[in-house]
């Protein structure tokens, strides 16, 4: 989310992540090319509030917390 989040927005190396995605994934397994759609896939399985909850401390504002949603991080996926 990093990475949608920088303006201009960024994107991930594709080959470096389709590298990664062959050795944990098996060769030809997953597209990079694809990784907004594989993002979402995991992002559905996600439990946010368990996520609030690890980010927490770490947040210079803890209000901050409550952004962690998986409407704004699908919103962000998708420009």
């Amino acid at each position: 989310m990093w990475y949608l989040s920088q303006r201009p927005p960024m994107t991930p190396n594709l080959l470096l992540l389709q590298n990664a995605l062959e050795q944990t994934q098996g060769a030809g397994r997953r597209d990079a090319r694809a990784w907004g759609e594989l993002v979402r896939e995991r992002l559905a399985t996600l439990d946010m509030q368990a996520i609030r909850e690890d980010v927490g401390p770490f947040l210079e504002r803890p209000q901050d917390g409550a952004l962690l949603t998986r409407d704004n991080l699908e919103e962000l996926l998708l420009g």
